[in-house]
Parts: structure tokens; sequence; C-alpha cells
């Protein structure tokens, strides 16, 4: 193959490499770039100057944020013995210091804290009635809590609340309002939850005594109807002895009548009209044949019953005939009548109904229950006293805004007019060469 057969574009091994040339030229182009720029450093500079004007005019035209901030801490634990002991309650330093932060984050408490009145003295009268809505958004976010990491708590721990605005003082006033109303919120809250409870329990303790007094009137009526029925048969029972009784000596009476009936008749046949005895009889009896005898017989011998002679008889069968109650020749009957008044009179039935309380009765198993109602009626606790979290700093005036930053806005402006100088020298620059191009391409 012959040499005019070659490619072009092949370089002989002795030719200099085309990537120095290239080099030189970027380096020529580089240094014309910057005499250039340098040729233009008065449009450089007057942008930048005026780009640092501008953030100059920023800085002294915006007026300064200061910012106010406080810190609370977890309460000792001696802050709640009080609540502790009372049993009603069981509280922790960390579980208020966590409810502190979670009010404090509370959309609801922010509000009630933008409607206060400390608040709203911070707003003109034409900014209340037009945006409240607004106006508590604006509030919100000059408002900012930072709470403590939950996973490792422990009683350093910090809650800070700051609060940014144009009047160090107001920010101040704010922050520390908030810190106290947070505070008096939170004991409220807790006196609200002690009283429930103490409420619930005491209610819980008088339903408790009242069953056991109710139980204790049912147990009263129970026993009245059960003496009533025990009684009203003890009084049939001797009811019915009493009449066996009456009949028995009825009965005693009218056989004892038979019996002097008989006698009367054998007396009568016998002429016997006096008492006598069988002895005296036998010496009648001779007497009237012979001579007159006189003969007196003590004996402890009773003799027949027609011995006694008609008038005896005849007088006794005569009143038993007029008898009209033979109650008190039986003594078992006027004890059987005095059991069955004491009986009808029932006096420990009457003395149950006639109870007016049975608190007496109950007073053993009610006992532990009164102790505790007035246990808790007697607690006396002053909330005011106790601290949900510690204030750890108030806040207080600040020395120094925190807004604006006016070295960092010089800094940036002075930055941001140098690069909008280059970049705007550039832009000139490119339009220049563009221009000498066209006019060579024309020549």
């Amino acid at each position: 193959m012959s040499k005019s057969s070659e490619p072009q574009w092949q370089t002989p091994l002795h030719a200099p490499a085309p990537v120095y040339l290239e080099n030189i030229s970027d380096e020529i182009d580089l240094i014309e770039l910057v005499k250039s720029l340098w040729q233009r450093k008065t449009l450089i500079a007057g942008i930048t100057a005026v780009c640092t004007c501008l953030g100059a005019a920023f800085v002294f035209m915006t007026p300064p944020v200061y910012e106010a901030r406080g810190y609370l801490r977890p309460a000792r634990e001696a802050h709640f013995s009080a609540v502790n002991e009372s049993k009603i309650l069981s509280i922790s330093p960390q579980d208020q210091f966590v409810a502190s932060g979670l009010l404090l984050q509370s959309q609801g408490f922010r509000w009630q804290l933008f409607n206060s009145e400390l608040v709203q003295a911070g707003y003109s009268d034409e900014e209340k009635p037009i945006a409240a809505e607004s106006s508590f958004k604006r509030f919100d976010s000059q408002l900012s809590i930072s709470l403590p990491d939950q996973k490792r708590s422990s009683q350093s721990d910090s809650i800070s609340v700051s609060f940014q605005d144009t009047d160090p003082v107001y920010a101040v006033n704010v922050v520390n309002t908030m810190i106290r109303l947070a505070l008096q919120t939170l004991q409220s809250n807790l006196q609200d939850d002690f009283n429930s409870k103490v409420e619930q329990h005491l209610n819980v303790l008088q339903a408790g005594i009242q069953e056991k007094e109710q139980l204790a009137i049912e147990i009263r009526q129970a026993q009245i109807v059960r003496l009533e029925e025990t009684n009203a048969l003890a009084v049939q029972i001797k009811s019915d002895q009493l009449e066996r009784a009456r009949l028995l000596a009825r009965q005693q009476r009218l056989d004892r009548m038979e019996e002097l009936q008989e006698a009367l008749k054998i007396a009568q046949a016998l002429e016997i009209i006096k008492p006598s005895t069988l002895s005296q009889l036998a010496e009648t009896s001779r007497s009237s044949l012979g001579a007159m005898a006189v003969k007196t017989e003590i004996t402890n011998q009773q003799g027949p019953l027609y011995m006694r002679g008609q008038e005896l008889l005849a007088a006794e069968l005569a009143v038993l005939k007029e008898r009209e109650n033979d109650d008190f020749t039986a003594p078992e009957i006027r004890q059987l009548e005095s059991e069955v008044e004491l009986l009808l009179k029932a006096r420990e039935i009457e003395s149950l109904r006639l109870r007016d309380s049975d608190e007496a009765f109950v007073m053993e198993q009610t006992a532990p229950l009164r102790e505790e109602l007035m246990r808790l009626q007697a607690l006396n606790i002053d909330f005011s006293m106790i601290e949900p979290a510690r204030i750890d700093r108030m806040a207080s005036e600040p020395d120094s805004p925190v807004k604006p930053k006016k070295s960092l806005i010089m800094a940036l402006s002075l930055v941001a007019g140098g690069m909008l100088g280059v970049f705007v020298a550039l832009i000139v620059i490119a339009l220049e060469r563009s221009r000498q191009r066209q006019e060579a391409d024309t020549v």
C-alpha cells in the first residue's frame, strides 16, 4: 500500500503532541479572562457595593428580634409526699414533668395563653378583631418548646420555653407568664383529679355503709317476722294449755259436786247432821240405848266424806253450784295466764319496731368504712404548695437580639455581591467577544 493511500489523520512520530499547544492556549485564555475581569473591576465593585448596601439597609431597617428563654426541671419527690401518703393518687416527679411538656405543647393551652390579658396587650386594637386566627398562628410561631429525650429521662432533664419578639420585655413577660400559667394549670388539674378520686372513694364508702345499714334493717324486719310467728305459736300453745287447765278445773268441780251429793245422801240416811267420826257414831248409838257419855277423839285419819255431816256437805255443795270461775282453784291457770299476757305484749317485737336506727348494731361492721370515710373527709392538702415542675430559671431580659444576624448578613451580602459582579462582568465579556467575532467575520 502506498503512502498516499494512508489516512490523513495519522501523525508522524517526530511531531509534537498537540495537547501541549492546547494547554498553552487555555492558560492564555485564563490570563486574558482575568485581565478582562480586572478591566471591569469598577463594574464588579459597584455591584458588590450595591449588594452590600442592600444587605446593610436590610440589617438596619429590620427591627431586632429578641429571644427570652426559661427552663423547667423535674420537681422533688418531697413535693408529692402529702398526695402519695393519702393513698388516693400515686404521683412521680417524672410523670408530672412529662405532663408539663405535653401541656406546653398543647394548642389548647397556647390558645388560652394567647387570650390572656398580658399577651393581648401586645396587639393593637386593630389587630385583635381582624384576624385572631392569623395573629395566633404568628404568636404560635414565635413560641418554641424544647423537650428532653424521653428515653434517657433523669432529674437533670430540662424543658426550655422560648419566645421571640421585637420587644424584649414583652418576650420575657410572655415566657414567664406561660411558665406560671402552666404550673397553675397542672396544679389545678392535679387538684381536680385528686378531688374526683376522693369523691369516688367517698361515694363507694357511703354506699357500703348504707348497704350494711339497709341489710341490718332487712335483718331486723326478718327478725320481727320470725319473732311474731314464734310468739303467735307460743300464744296459741299457752292458750290451749290454759283452756285445758280450765276444763280440768271445771271437771274437778263437777266431780266434787257428785261426790258431795252422794256423801250428802249417805249422811241423810245415817242422820249425820254435824261433823262426826265413826267412833263418835258408835258411842251415839250406845248412848241412845243406855247412859249418856261425853268423849273427845283426836285423830289424823280422814274419815268418809259423809261423816262431815249434812250441814257442811250441803253448804259446800251450794257453794260449788254457785261458782262461775274455777281459775283460782288451779295455780297453773294463773301461771299460764301470766305467760299468755307476756306473749301478747311481745316486748321484744315492740322494741324492734320502735328502733329508730340500726347504726349501733352495725357499728362493728361499718367501723372500718367510717374510719376511712372520716380520714378522707379530713384530708386538707394545699395544692398551691405542690410544684408539678421546678422552675430552674425564669426568663430574663436579653442583652442582644438573635435576629437579624448583622455580621452574617453583611458577609453574605458582600460575597453575594462579588459573585453577582463577576457573573455580570462575565456576561459583558461574552457579549463583547461575540460582537468582535461578528465584526471580524464581516471584514
